[in-house]
């Protein structure tokens, strides 16, 4: 019987994308969850479904940290690490000690994140996207890399703006998108299904979706 694929999240804030893949495993297993913020309400939301779960503070410097972080990745040895609104950019350094032959060297790390990159970026996705009048909005999953939402893209869905629509009702409606699409996501890891080509520095994801 081959072992279940395991996942490590990470989170800094509510964490309702960390909370919905717990919830709706299949095909992985949650090993864990870190948060860089000691008041994060997504730690006692894991903590209540069973979920071991690493408070790791920001030290005084961003090496320090990391070094922190990677023990305890080290420890769990997830086969995946799925970043949940964690926010804090990771160096290059720590990135590449995360580094798999199964991802032609890319960090065995994704994110998630609320626009269709590499449509705004950084922070307040939702609220950019919304401000400049879009039409369209979506949602990315991408590897991560040391450049802010700048890795190869594994998925995007899109959905409408309504005219009637509050930024609340826009938001609300890409969060869940954001819940459909993660899990969408992780069944292509479980299942084998991502596909990745290097051409020089560039990559690209190719999926497919046999049973």
């Amino acid at each position: 019987m081959s072992k279940p694929f395991r996942i490590l999240l990470m989170a800094s804030g509510n964490g309702s994308n960390a909370v919905n893949l717990i919830e709706h495993s299949r095909g992985f297993d949650v090993c864990g969850l870190i948060s860089d913020q000691p008041q994060a309400p997504v730690i006692e939301k894991s903590r209540a479904l069973g979920i071991e779960t690493f408070v790791l503070p920001r030290l005084s410097t961003k090496a320090d940290h990391e070094k922190q972080i990677l023990k305890t990745i080290t420890q769990l040895n997830p086969d995946l690490i799925c970043l949940c609104g964690y926010m804090r950019l990771l160096s290059s350094d720590f990135l590449s000690k995360l580094s798999s032959p199964d991802y032609l060297g890319l960090a065995k790390m994704i994110n998630i994140h609320p626009s269709l990159l590499p449509s705004f970026k950084g922070l307040d996705a939702y609220e950019q996207a919304f401000a400049a009048g879009v039409k369209t909005a979506g949602v990315t999953l991408h590897f991560v890399a040391p450049e802010m939402d700048g890795g190869p893209i594994i998925l995007q869905r899109s959905f409408e703006r309504l005219d009637t629509d509050s930024l609340e009702d826009f938001k609300t409606r890409g969060l869940k998108l954001e819940h459909q699409l993660y899990l969408e996501c992780l069944d292509l890891f479980t299942k084998k299904h991502i596909n990745l080509r290097k051409t020089g520095n560039s990559f690209y994801v190719s999926t497919s979706h046999k049973n």
